[in-house]
């Protein structure tokens, strides 16, 4: 491995930049892992904070958009399996369950019941049949 010369003054400068430098050995695959790290470095390092704070705010509204979605989703599942909102019986902590809101703990809304629990039923029930010998017989599900 070779040693690497290191400016004090541009280390003091760049912290950073000195870590690279150190990284910089005889393995190709290591030196060119720390010339993708330090060009990476360099990209982040040259972009204005005010690029930085749009992209992070559009990545916030994303990520916010995402979780209103989500959790609406949640809740309707939870109102078709007759289960807690916030926690689905999970948590003993939960101000609405207080931990005892399992699916069919509550009395499902029965249309969100059949747009939601009902098709899987029915595929189930498709799948699932019953031998001359009075067995149930499960095949495979696709």
């Amino acid at each position: 491995m070779s040693e690497s010369v290191l400016d004090p003054q541009a280390a003091a400068i760049d912290p950073t930049a000195a870590m690279f430098d150190q990284l910089m050995t005889d393995d190709p695959r290591l030196r060119l892992f720390a010339e993708l790290m330090r060009a990476q470095h360099q990209a982040s390092a040259a972009e204005p904070a005010e690029e930085v704070l749009r992209r992070l705010r559009e990545q916030h509204e994303r990520l916010r958009t995402a979780y209103v979605s989500l959790k609406g989703r949640s809740e309707q599942l939870a109102a078709a399996a007759g289960a807690c909102p916030n926690c689905w019986g999970e948590k003993s902590a939960c101000r609405y369950c207080r931990g005892e809101g399992t699916p069919g703990a509550f009395m499902p809304d029965w249309e969100l019941f059949a747009q939601y629990i009902m098709p899987a039923v029915r595929r189930r029930a498709a799948l699932t049949r019953t031998t001359p010998g009075g067995h149930t017989a499960n095949p495979k599900e696709e």
